[in-house]
């Protein structure tokens, strides 16, 4: 059984993370706000989720690609948001490309400790994110 990965954001970098994902072997798990970038992830043979929420039912591990701080809260914290309801999250990652800018994760740590989930994050390298899930999965895989 391959191992799931959520990825919110499936715009030019997260379809770029997806594709990467499911070539390094992962069943990856998204949801973006346009049809259109959900049924692109479906091509590249990722599994499209209805909201943010669902993909936190659908994996332990998500990574966000999302253009800024904003969108970043909303995904994290709205009423279908991954953070909302039941969710399998234990890990967030927060990748993105806005260098020398506080991460939102950061700003809503607290509520994530709190629910038993870890997160971090950094400046995008598409090869070490697929290194730091391999780090992290290792040893789960069947």
């Amino acid at each position: 059984m391959r191992e799931s990965v959520g990825l919110i954001g499936i715009g030019l970098v997260g379809t770029a993370l997806a594709e990467n994902l499911v070539a390094a072997g992962f069943d990856v798990v998204g949801f973006a706000r346009s049809a259109g970038n959900r049924n692109a992830l479906a091509r590249l043979g990722g599994r499209a989720a209805a909201s943010a929420a669902a993909v936190g039912e659908a994996a332990e591990r998500v990574i966000l690609s999302l253009p800024d701080s904003p969108a970043v809260e909303a995904v994290l914290r709205g009423p279908d948001g991954l953070l909302a309801g039941v969710s399998r999250v234990r890990l967030i990652l927060e990748y993105a490309d806005r260098l020398g800018q506080e991460l939102p994760l950061t700003r809503v740590h607290q509520k994530i400790l709190a629910r038993g989930t870890a997160a971090g994050g950094g400046d995008l390298d598409t090869s070490a994110v697929i290194q730091q899930l391999r780090t992290l999965t290792r040893g789960r895989r069947a």
